[in-house]
């Protein structure tokens, strides 16, 4: 006998690294995973992707119905984080992000708040590894210069 199993695939919201992300998202059931961005049922996380290793300077979560509801920001899946991240390192690639909801301020179920995703900027070079990569060149430089002289 031959049973299929199907997961549910989610949408994601696309974030646009150049301009970010603002907008609204809801709950029906309580605590748990959100259930609905910008209205869309079928959409309950945001993937963003980076071309570059990049910097998210913040992410914020602002409950502006019901002030008191809280939210763990989950990022790739891994560990929780209060719903206000600053200066978050992503590596180049796409990355996932879905909120919890931990503590409701009120005895409704349901609600709803505003996520706010920054700009992504490059992470820059330090300038000591062009200073690093312009002394080995010149190293080179004089030693083949060096070894022309004396043959």
């Amino acid at each position: 006998m031959l049973v299929a199993f199907s997961a549910t695939s989610q949408a994601a919201v696309v974030i646009d690294p150049s301009i970010g992300f603002n907008g609204q998202f809801s709950w029906d059931d309580g605590l748990g995973q959100i259930d609905a961005i910008a209205g869309d049922s079928a959409q309950t996380e945001w993937s963003i992707t980076v071309l570059n290793d990049s910097v998210l300077s913040s992410i914020s979560v602002f409950d502006e119905f019901i002030p008191g509801d809280e939210f763990a920001l989950i990022f790739d899946g891994g560990g929780f984080f209060n719903a206000s991240l600053n200066n978050l390192f992503l590596s180049s690639g796409t990355h996932t992000f879905t909120l919890d909801v931990t503590t409701l301020a009120a005895t409704f179920i349901d609600g709803a708040a505003t996520a706010t995703f920054s700009t992504v900027s490059p992470v820059p070079v330090p300038a000591a590894a062009w200073l690093f990569g312009s002394a080995l060149l010149g190293f080179f430089g004089m030693r083949r210069k060096a070894t022309k002289v004396s043959v």
